[in-house]
Formats: C-alpha cells, sequence, structure tokens
C-alpha cells in the first residue's frame, strides 16, 4: 500500500508538495486551519526555478492566462512625475518578473489541481501527535484522531503546529510593518507599479491588477514591535494617524482602508531553524524560512522547496535520509534568500526630503543596463540549473518506484 501523509496548511507550500506526493504515490491528506480555502491576498511572483516547477507540474499556460499583466515598476514623486522606471523583467533582478499573479488565483489554480485525487480537511488543526515507530499518531482539534506515515507543516510565519513540533522559534525582525489591501482602481492607476515615498520613512505603493482594483502596500520603518498584535480598530487608526499628513495618492488609500475588507497588516520578519525535520515530521514554506515579501522570493521558496521535498522522499526511501537531502539542496537557496543589508531598509524608506531624493536618484542609475551588467557580475543570487535535477530523471524514478511498489502512481 502507498504511505499516507498529512499537510497542515492548504496554501501555496501546502498544495504544491500535496500535488507531488500525490504524483509520487502518495496518499495525501492536507488540513487547513480556515473553514473556507482562503482565496485571499496581494500579488505573488514566481521566479527563475519556481517557474520551472510549475512547468513541471503543467499548470503554466493557467498561471499565465490569470497574470496581472503589469508593465513594471515606477518610482513617483508627490506631483506624479516620474522619477525612474523599471521595465518588467523575469528571474530575481527585477521587483516586477515575468510571472505575477494574485494569490487567490494562485491556490485556487492548485486546489483545483488538487482536489479530485487529495482529501482536503477545512477548519480543523493538529492539537497533539505521538510518534512511533512506524507512523505518527495525530490528535486533532475536532476530536478525531489518525495516523498517518509522515507529517508535513507547511503554514505560516507564526505557525503554532511548528510550536507544538519544534518549540519555540523566534521571529527575526527587520524593523518595517506593511498593510495589504485592495482599493477601487482609477484610471490614473495604469498597468504601472508605482512607489512613493514619504518622509519619516514610509513608503506607499500601488499594484493595479485585472480584476481592475488596485492592491495598496504600506510600509512604515519603525523599532516597536507588537503593532500587528492590535486589534482592527487600533491597527486602522495606527495607519491613519501615521499618514494623515502625506500627499501623493495617500488620502484616496487611507479612505479606501475604512472600507477594505482584507485588510492584512504585518511586522516582517524572517524564520531561521536550525533543522528542518524532526522524527516523521519536516517542515516547508514560510513556516520554515520566510525571508520577507522585500526578498521577493516567498512564493518560490514555497514551490520550490515543496518540489525537492518531495523528489527527496521519492529518491530515497528513508524517510530520514529523505529530510536530510531535502535540506542539504534546499537551505543555501534559502540562505541567499533570506540575504539582504539592514541598511537597505533605511534606504528605500528614507526620513527626509533629501533621502528620498537621493533614492529616486539612485533608482535612476539602475535603469542603466551597464549598471545592470556590472550589478549582476557580483549577484550570486543566479537562476540554479542544477538545483531541481533532470526532470527525465525524475520521471525515470517515479516509473521505478510505482513499478517496485507493484501500484499505479497518482500521475496528474
Amino acid at each position: 500500500m502507498s504511505k499516507s501523509v498529512l499537510i497542515s496548511g492548504a496554501g501555496i507550500a501546502g498544495s504544491t508538495l500535496g500535488y507531488w506526493l500525490c504524483k509520487f504515490g502518495y496518499r495525501v491528506t492536507i488540513i487547513e486551519r480556515s473553514p473556507v480555502p482562503r482565496l485571499t491576498g496581494q500579488t505573488v511572483d514566481i521566479r527563475d526555478e519556481g517557474r520551472d516547477v510549475i512547468s513541471r507540474m503543467g499548470i503554466l499556460d493557467s498561471i499565465e492566462n490569470l497574470m496581472t499583466n503589469e508593465s513594471g515598476l515606477r518610482f513617483v514623486d508627490d506631483d506624479d512625475t516620474i522619477r525612474a522606471e523599471h521595465p518588467r523583467a523575469g528571474g530575481k533582478k527585477s521587483f516586477v518578473t515575468d510571472i505575477e499573479i494574485l494569490r487567490a488565483d494562485l491556490c485556487n489554480i492548485l486546489l483545483n489541481v488538487n482536489k479530485e485525487k487529495i482529501e482536503y480537511i477545512y477548519g480543523d488543526t493538529i492539537t497533539s501527535y505521538v510518534e512511533g515507530d512506524d507512523n505518527v499518531d495525530v490528535g486533532f482539534k475536532s476530536g478525531a484522531r489518525r495516523q498517518f506515515d509522515l507529517v508535513f507543516i507547511a503554514e505560516g510565519m507564526r505557525s503554532r503546529t511548528r510550536e507544538l513540533v519544534f518549540g519555540y522559534v523566534p521571529v527575526h525582525h527587520i524593523g518595517l510593518y506593511t498593510a495589504y489591501f485592495a482599493i477601487p482602481y482609477e484610471e490614473q492607476d495604469g498597468n504601472w507599479v508605482r512607489w512613493h515615498n514619504c518622509v519619516g520613512g514610509k513608503s506607499v505603493l500601488l499594484r493595479p491588477d485585472r480584476q481592475k482594483t488596485s492592491r495598496a502596500y504600506l510600509y512604515i520603518r519603525s523599532n516597536e514591535r507588537g503593532l500587528d498584535l492590535k486589534d482592527r480598530p487600533e491597527v486602522i487608526r495606527f495607519i491613519q494617524n501615521t499618514f494623515q499628513h502625506d500627499g501623493w495618492e495617500v488620502p484616496r488609500i487611507i479612505e479606501g482602508l475604512r472600507h477594505a475588507e482584507d485588510l492584512y497588516f504585518e511586522d516582517l520578519g524572517q524564520i531561521k531553524m536550525k533543522s528542518w525535520s524532526r522524527g516523521r515530521i519536516a517542515i516547508l514554506g514560510d513556516a520554515a524560512y520566510c525571508a520577507t515579501p522585500i526578498s521577493g522570493m516567498g512564493t518560490t521558496l514555497a514551490i520550490v522547496g515543496a518540489y525537492l521535498l518531495a523528489r527527496s522522499l521519492l529518491e530515497n526511501p528513508v524517510h530520514a535520509q529523505a529530510f536530510a537531502s531535502y535540506e542539504k539542496k534546499m537551505r543555501p537557496y534559502v540562505n541567499k534568500a533570506q540575504a539582504y543589508n539592514p541598511w537597505t531598509i533605511r534606504l528605500e524608506q528614507p526620513d527626509t526630503k533629501p533621502g528620498i531624493n537621493f533614492f529616486y536618484t539612485l533608482k535612476k542609475i539602475d535603469q542603466y543596463p551597464l549598471i545592470n551588467l556590472v550589478k549582476s557580475l557580483f549577484n550570486s543570487n543566479k537562476y540554479d540549473p542544477d538545483l531541481l535535477g533532470d526532470e527525465s530523471l525524475t520521471t525515470c524514478q517515479l516509473a521505478m518506484t510505482t513499478k517496485q511498489r507493484g501500484g499505479v502512481s497518482h500521475d496528474q
């Protein structure tokens, strides 16, 4: 019989892992805390190796049909004058990549691919577990108990299941808060992302999407922690007070905040763990190696990590060996994605008008092809064609494994 696995978290990491494990012959159950599929969120991008994975999944066309089709990124001043312009480009070097899609659309694509072959359970969570020699006995909030060969945690940065299994894991805050929400689209929003800086260590982005809304992103540099833990009315008052004297499109954005139903306020941080497995349980995605949205790599890390974990299990019949292989391949990739210079937070959210003008000047210099060529020579976070391994080898390995099991693969 094929092995049974439980994945906690029905987001991008969990659903991608479920797809590959199902394809490789496992019986997959995905449990999600939310009572319904979480089909909300802002624009996410998929870069380089992540694009390779979704291409191997056969969903690249579906994703491209739902892309937001942003033309690029413009830095604008109080009068909406363009101070620098960066057209869309592929790979890790660009703010706007070749694949930009709403998180809701991406999650829905993954759900549709999986729903006929994977068991989804909504509105429940893991509350206890007992690991035996051959399985993990899992207790759920609903009162149910089930046994699985392996368990995977694919939750968010503040995962409760991670704490249950691995104990306390600190969040490494970078000193930046962000708020995301949608506002009505207006003609001046066009199809470019607009970035505007406000004095006092703040920046504002507007990202138009194909649903004819514009996604507002507000960034606030602060050394005060815990603001994201306040209730919604307090968070809204804090945002309103912080931006009350700012110009450009800010008054319109703050007015839209009053009616937003999808407000998400976050204290940006990274997760760094010494190990991504314990016994028969492994962890991936933001719960294991959140890199913050400023990295532009969160979705790609989730997709690539899920694929490498599943492939390691295909190539290594002993789970401990598979988990070690997954970590050996994935950790250098994560380390590069999480690398950032703390001074860039202050550079991108200056306190003063001169600081803002200096930042815009740097972004204008970045436009020149020669500058980008020189920077690319020193960029260590380049596309790695060897990271994912040969796709044909995976197909061959899958056929051999299926034959050894005497079963039929759950090929998509």
